[in-house]
């Protein structure tokens, strides 16, 4: 079952958590809504309830300062690519705010809160949330049509399937190389099923290349007299 969006406050502060609460709630924000006043009932509530966005604050412990709500930052932005977390805090520094965002962090604000900006930034940290969700799961359907085809667990196999999956993410030419019998072929038709127009005839023309001329000819065309036996042009 799919969880709906969520957002998770975070402040250690209990009455300055319910009353941001409070006032996101009264500014329109219909979206489910948790807190936590520690960075352990933070995590618990993050991993159970998957929340799109977070706000947080940095001091959340008084012996370690703004490194508690750092080291927060850091552990929530690595168990999901897709958050939005928007750092509140009452310790704002040009320096703080750089390695907020150095760390995952999407914006940073200081306190106290300007409720219409701050739930103007949440709406949109949803919209970010959902449309790095889609991409994630556009790039799971790609690698697994890619995969479809291709046989082998070996590293260098799962190596070629994500380099198929970011050429066919392109809409650029892709030149493959390689030995007779390696699989060139393959990788194309791979690249094509995972690629944007999939929909569309895939194609495979191999001429019996003699001269470089030829070659360039069989690719790009020629212009009549270009080279010796090029009675016309050629698109």
């Amino acid at each position: 079952m799919i969880q709906p969006p969520s957002l998770l406050i975070v402040d250690d502060d209990s009455e300055t958590l319910i009353s941001l609460i409070r006032a996101l709630k009264a500014a329109s924000l219909t979206m489910p809504v948790h807190g936590a006043s520690s960075a352990e009932k933070a995590i618990e509530l993050f991993e159970s309830e998957r929340p799109s966005v977070v706000v947080l604050d940095l001091s959340l412990n008084e012996k370690q300062g703004v490194e508690s709500g750092f080291s927060l930052l850091q552990k929530l932005a690595g168990l999901s690519k897709s958050v939005r977390i928007i750092v509140l805090t009452g310790h704002s520094s040009i320096d703080h705010g750089v390695r907020a965002l150095s760390l995952g962090a999407s914006n940073f604000l200081e306190k106290p809160a300007n409720i219409p900006h701050l739930a103007a930034l949440i709406k949109d940290g949803f919209r970010q949330a959902e449309l790095r969700n889609e991409l994630e799961a556009l790039r799971l359907k790609q690698k697994q049509k890619s995969s479809q085809a291709m046989i082998g667990t070996s590293s260098q196999s799962k190596e070629l399937v994500e380099k198929i999956c970011h050429a066919a993410e392109t809409s650029q030419s892709v030149l493959i190389s390689g030995e007779t019998g390696t699989g060139k072929g393959l990788c194309a038709l791979c690249i094509h099923r995972a690629g944007r127009k999939s929909s569309n005839p895939f194609i495979r023309y191999q001429p019996s290349f003699v001269t470089a001329d030829l070659v360039s000819s069989e690719l790009f065309g020629h212009s009549r007299g270009a080279f010796t036996g090029a009675l016309g042009s050629r698109k």
